[in-house]
């Protein structure tokens, strides 16, 4: 029987705080992303698009 490496990748993408505006607190995307993997892989920053392929890339053996 063969044993298999579980790998639940988590992505979490950065945000900054902007200036309030109009009594509501502002948030935007900070274009980079970290990558958590449950083997503890762990990569990044690196930028938002590249996170999703470097995941599926760790998933299926590549990195």
């Amino acid at each position: 029987m063969l044993a298999y490496t579980v790998h639940d990748v988590a992505i979490s993408c950065g945000i900054r705080e902007l200036p309030p505006e109009d009594g509501w607190r502002c948030f935007e995307s900070t274009g980079v992303a970290t990558l958590t993997c449950s083997c503890g892989y762990t990569d990044g920053p690196m930028p938002k698009p590249l996170a999703r392929l470097t995941a599926e890339l760790h998933i299926h053996g590549a990195t």
